[in-house]
């Protein structure tokens, strides 16, 4: 038997930031490369070394658009990232910020502003 498998794009994310975009025959294999990104092994070994469970989030995209959500405080200050909207629109009305989805896929090569950083529409 002969299984054929295509690479897809996950969204990785935790506690409210988007690590990024990774490309991967699974969602599991997404988790692993960003948990590589971040100097372990795969994300078991993350979970053994830090001795807790694993928050990361691996959201498969498409191809069009990839929206990251951000969470926008005074005088736009990023103060979350979230890739699921219901999740964003939540933290927003539970802090008073401004929810503004995002498009990593913008055309105009301009990187998702991260946690911190200020944001101008």
């Amino acid at each position: 038997m002969n299984i054929t498998t295509h690479a897809g794009k996950y969204q990785v994310e935790a506690n409210g930031h988007v690590y990024g975009i990774y490309e991967a025959d699974t969602a599991q294999a997404a988790r692993d490369l960003c948990a590589v990104d971040a100097g372990y092994k795969s994300e078991a070994d993350m979970v053994d070394q830090l001795e807790q469970a694993s928050d990361l989030i691996a959201t498969e995209v498409g191809e069009s658009s990839v929206l990251v959500h951000l969470a926008l405080g005074h005088r736009g200050l990023v103060v979350a990232s979230f890739i699921d909207s219901g999740h964003a629109a939540e933290f927003c009305a539970a802090h008073g910020c401004l929810h503004m989805p995002f498009n990593l896929r913008n055309g105009d090569g301009e990187a998702a502003p991260t946690v911190g950083a200020h944001y101008v529409a």
